[in-house]
């Protein structure tokens, strides 16, 4: 399940996520896991979160969405959401 969510480094401090297909609430918290882990071992200061292919986001999603943030905040790394 990794490929789902893979961080890819750009720059040395710089990683990209791509988030592709449905997110519901269990891909949310693997994606929250495996995302902390990567950026942390990559050492990166922005992470840009690719949403474009998502096309529904319910208030439960939104709100891991936004503790993902707010925990790569907490590292250090600034994320920012791109999404249609």
């Amino acid at each position: 399940m990794v490929l789902s969510t893979p961080v890819i480094s750009l720059t040395s401090d710089v990683a990209l996520l791509p988030i592709v297909g449905d997110i519901d609430t269990n891909r949310a918290k693997y994606i929250m896991d495996n995302v902390l882990e990567r950026c942390s071992k990559l050492g990166v200061d922005y992470l840009f979160i690719d949403m474009l292919d998502v096309v529904i986001i319910d208030k439960m999603v939104a709100h891991r969405i936004f503790n993902i943030v707010n925990s790569l905040k907490l590292l250090g790394i600034e994320a920012i959401l791109c999404q249609n």
